[in-house]
């Protein structure tokens, strides 16, 4: 059955949600707009594991990269959380490189003024440090609100 975006509409239990797309609908009714997994790239790989592990736990897949430059023109994501603390400014660059190509959350520190910044780049979400839990959850739905 198709939506009015033109995503398919999926009924099944979670493990057909999870054949079908990212999203863990809850709601038999709601579209599935992610088909590819999340892409995680954070400063760090515990960090990064981290991230994924939640996503894991919520139903969805990722993907990740370890450096900025291993970022492939090829690879195929839905969406993305970006650390803008890599080093030489390589997430504020990716961010600026990845919003023409899905949906953008990114992941901050307490700078002043860097959350408004990201947004006015593109950024969908933002989580700031130290990260919960329940920010990550908020994060994946403004991406989703977005496909």
């Amino acid at each position: 059955m198709q939506c009015r975006s033109g995503f398919t509409q999926t009924t099944g239990g979670l493990a057909e949600q999870r054949r079908h797309a990212l999203s863990p609908c809850k709601e038999p009714w709601r579209c599935i707009a992610v088909k590819d997994p999340i892409l995680v790239l954070a400063h760090g790989p515990w960090l990064t594991a981290w991230i994924r592990g939640l996503l894991t736990e919520e139903g969805y897949s990722s993907c990740n990269v370890l450096q900025p430059e291993e970022l492939e023109p090829s690879l195929e994501f839905s969406a993305a959380f970006i650390d803008l603390a890599l080093p030489d400014l390589a997430g504020w660059n990716l961010l600026e490189a990845l919003v023409e190509r899905a949906p953008v959350a990114v992941i901050l520190g307490q700078e002043e003024g860097a959350a408004e910044q990201a947004l006015e780049m593109g950024a969908k979400a933002f989580v700031t440090r130290p990260i919960a839990p329940h920010q990550i959850r908020s994060a994946v739905r403004h991406l989703e609100r977005s496909l």
